[in-house]
């Protein structure tokens, strides 16, 4: 069942290709409101030296080193713009995963599912944070175990032994978030498909996934999987374009945003293997 709602997933995307593009513009944006403010200020920072010019093409770490050690009142202010952008990605991630989600569970057009989307944003929110809150939570459980685990074996001579103390915590920790992974990509489907809201989606998409454990999961792992050879598949192309120079660099970027492009279908794609599954196996 779990190939099953894979494949059909994969095979929906392409037709889901607008709001893929929708995906694709708002990463570009967010991408370009970045590199726009950093670049402003390196050019500020540096008064429009030489090595303002010169970063594009070498990043030499002596510039930045330079930065913090002297511009540091001006890097502050960076920083802290840069962490009110950051609020608004959330927000616009947030309105990315609500928009795609209602996408994938009704046959509306574009538009519709950009209003409906837009109305499941704070509902999208309170789940990520909620979501964030556990996951945080098993990442200090697992420091926590490893921590306990090590000093548990201190006094074993087998080197092994002090290896699997360690790695008991991250293999749990890591399984945590693989199941919270699934639990919130089930949940976010739920709010869209139903207008519920964070809490009592959770709460669903958890029973949903305990009752399906080897469906849900595997499904996840499938999706992991597609991920990881696209992006093995682009940085294997990637390290072969040189960006010595002008003609490269272009041909870099383009690849670059190419892959973005595909990323977005993907994600397209997992969203409607998600709710495939969740048809399945609720009818």
């Amino acid at each position: 069942m779990a190939l099953h709602a894979y494949l059909a997933g994969l095979r929906r995307a392409p037709r889901l290709w607008p709001m893929a593009v929708v995906l694709f513009l708002a990463n570009i944006a967010a991408g370009l409101c970045t590199a726009a403010l950093a670049w402003h200020w390196l050019d500020s920072a540096l008064d429009g030296s030489a090595a303002t010019q010169t970063l594009l093409t070498h990043l030499d770490l002596n510039v930045f080193v330079d930065l913090v050690a002297y511009q540091g009142e001006s890097m502050r202010t960076l920083l802290a713009t840069a962490a009110v952008i950051a609020v608004a990605f959330v927000a616009v991630g947030a309105w990315c995963n609500a928009v795609v989600a209602v996408s994938v569970t009704a046959d509306t057009g574009l538009a519709e599912s950009l209003r409906r989307g837009t109305n499941l944003v704070p509902a999208c929110l309170a789940l990520a944070s909620f979501m964030w809150l556990l996951q945080g939570a098993s990442v200090a459980g697992g420091v926590i175990l490893s921590r306990s685990a090590v000093r548990w074996a201190a006094s074993s001579y087998a080197e092994t032994t002090h290896y699997a103390a360690l790695g008991s915590g991250i293999m749990l920790s890591g399984g945590l978030l693989f199941v919270l992974t699934t639990v919130h990509d089930h949940a976010r489907i739920r709010i869209a498909a139903v207008g519920t809201g964070a809490i009592e989606a959770f709460g669903w998409s958890l029973r949903f996934v305990s009752r399906h454990v080897a469906k849900t999961l595997s499904l996840t792992l499938l999706l992991l999987a597609t991920g990881v050879v696209v992006w093995f598949a682009y940085q294997v192309v990637a390290a072969r374009i040189p960006v010595t120079s002008r003609a490269g660099l272009a041909v870099s970027i383009l690849w670059g945003e190419g892959f973005v492009f595909v990323r977005m279908l993907v994600r397209v794609g997992a969203y409607a293997s998600t709710r495939d599954l969740q048809r399945q196996a609720t009818y």
